[in-house]
């Protein structure tokens, strides 16, 4: 398994004399990653490789009592092997104006993604209105606007985008937050790929539809070092991503509407100015509609744990612990990937103020991870790298 990886970032502060982006501050990205790897769940191990490469500009600036963040970009996924050949290129553009009048908020959003999925057109477009109001104690913001797009069989989408949300300040030590969400979910290969870069070079990809996803939260903060988040959520997505492996080890994408109920929790602990401890967990109950019963590689419970210590300004230390529950891999929930404890450690040191060194051992118990059917995820190894910032 090789992985090749490039990030650039870049930010400039244009000067006052430009007409509407003066003093407006510019953000470039340019990446590049390639992998080259097997299907090893096959006994003959056919060969893969892939190549992704983005390029975005965006900006955020103030022109005449109106606030602005604009951007574009594009980016082209490649795949290839003796499984099949795919590609995934877009090009994206989005403009979001607010005018703040005292404390009210209006404004609009328009995104444009025209992108192409082996040969297939699947563009996505969105235009809405924005507006919102901040009191004193809370702050309430909502938006409205039509959806359109196309999935890879050239099917139209179309939706209605509704969302609000509210922010309530009880005290100096709690504080409560909803939200509510109606409307299509961007969704391409190259996500996909992302999240599983097993599946299928022919793989459908079509958009979700919230019909609502609802989530609520309450902040804690007994102290200026202890913060605890507890969390709560349901969402009923229709034409959810499910993944399914098929007779030649790669992992078809089906659809259906998923309910899905989730409940978790945070905990901050800033022990002194050097050490934080962090821990978080997350329940999760996610029922097909359609296909089956519990949907197929969502994880029930999810425990974690890390612990940061920065020894001097040269360097520091990280170690964490997380568990994953058992996971159904099918749809009739016969097939049962179980559960891991995942033991890592981290360490970097600067060699000046422009160059860190950093090294991250994984799997430190060795223990067997199966994140996607029949394929074994690595034992411990250990990942070093650069980073320069100049």
């Amino acid at each position: 398994y090789t992985k090749l990886g490039l990030d650039l970032n870049s930010e400039y502060i244009a000067p006052e004399k430009y007409w509407i982006f003066g003093g407006s501050k510019t953000r470039t990205n340019i990446a590049f990653n390639y992998s080259d790897y097997k299907l090893y769940a096959l006994t003959d191990a056919p060969a893969r490789n892939s190549a992704d490469f983005k390029i975005g500009v965006d900006v955020d600036g103030n022109y005449s009592g109106f606030l602005f963040n604009t951007g574009a970009g594009f980016n082209t996924t490649q795949m290839s092997g003796d499984a099949g050949v795919a590609f995934d290129n877009n090009i994206l553009g989005y403009l979001s104006l607010k005018n703040l009048q005292s404390e009210y908020e209006l404004g609009g959003e328009v995104i444009l993604d025209i992108r192409n999925i082996n040969g297939s057109n699947a563009n996505f477009l969105q235009g809405n209105a924005l507006a919102g109001y901040m009191g004193e104690d809370f702050y309430i913001k909502a938006k409205a606007g039509f959806q359109t797009s196309s999935n890879t069989l050239e099917q139209s989408r179309s939706g209605f985008l509704l969302t609000g949300e509210m922010e309530y300040h009880l005290s100096m030590m709690l504080t409560i937050r909803g939200t509510v969400e109606t409307g299509l979910e961007q969704n391409s290969f190259s996500e996909l790929f992302g999240r599983n870069v097993y599946i299928a070079s022919d793989a459908l990809v079509d958009f979700s539809y919230y019909l609502p996803r609802i989530e609520g939260a309450i902040f804690f903060h007994p102290t200026e070092n202890i913060s605890i988040v507890g969390r709560v959520g349901f969402r009923s997505t229709d034409r959810m991503p499910i993944f399914q492996i098929n007779d030649s080890k790669t992992f078809d994408v089906m659809y259906d509407k998923v309910n899905t109920l989730s409940i978790g929790g945070e905990l901050i602990i800033k022990a002194s100015e050097s050490d934080n401890i962090i821990a978080d967990l997350n329940l999760d109950y996610s029922e097909m509609e359609n296909l089956g019963d519990i949907m197929p590689y969502s994880v029930p419970m999810r425990a974690a744990v890390e612990y940061e210590r920065v020894w001097s300004e040269m360097f520091g230390t990280n170690f964490g612990l997380v568990y994953i529950g058992n996971r159904y891999a099918d749809l009739n929930n016969d097939i049962e990937l179980e559960g891991y404890i995942d033991l890592k450690a981290g360490a970097y040191v600067k060699l000046d103020n422009s160059i860190r060194l950093y090294f991250n051992f994984e799997n430190l118990l060795n223990s067997d991870i199966f994140i996607w059917q029949d394929y074994k995820e690595k034992g411990l190894f250990v990942v070093g790298g650069l980073m320069w910032q100049f």
